[in-house]
């Protein structure tokens, strides 16, 4: 549209990163604007920030949505981006990456693993004994 000001990221790459993100999640103009606007001004924060907002809407319902929730997070400064190497000392990734990937498994396969350890550990029991 004419009179926004269109923003451009520093890198080449980074372009390309958000053309791949907005494809993927089928981002569509005016939000594919205001997300090349919002990483413009976080070119140092960019690939964290891109790696928390995949991870984000990989599970979302409705992406737009989501992502539209996070740049609004984005232009207040109070988006929270997570760190691509967990920093030492914080909370244990395994449960945080645990929890993300059982909430992504359907429920079938999810309630069969549980059977699974179940029996795991009543063997393990039955052995001790």
């Amino acid at each position: 549209g004419a009179g926004r000001a269109q923003a451009s990221l520093a890198e080449e790459w980074m372009s390309k990163d958000v053309a791949d993100f907005c494809a993927r999640f089928k981002i569509e103009e005016p939000m594919r604007t205001r997300l090349v606007n919002a990483m413009s001004s976080r070119s140092a924060t960019f690939k964290e920030d891109m790696s928390t907002l995949t991870s984000v809407l990989r599970t979302a319902k409705h992406p737009p949505g989501l992502l539209s929730l996070r740049l609004r997070e984005m232009e207040n400064g109070t988006f929270q981006a997570r760190p691509s190497s967990p920093p030492a000392g914080g909370d244990p990734p395994a449960a945080a990456t645990a929890r993300r990937s059982s909430r992504s498994r359907s429920r079938r396969t999810r309630s069969k693993s549980r059977d699974r350890n179940r029996d795991r550990s009543r063997k393990g029991r039955r052995r001790g004994s």
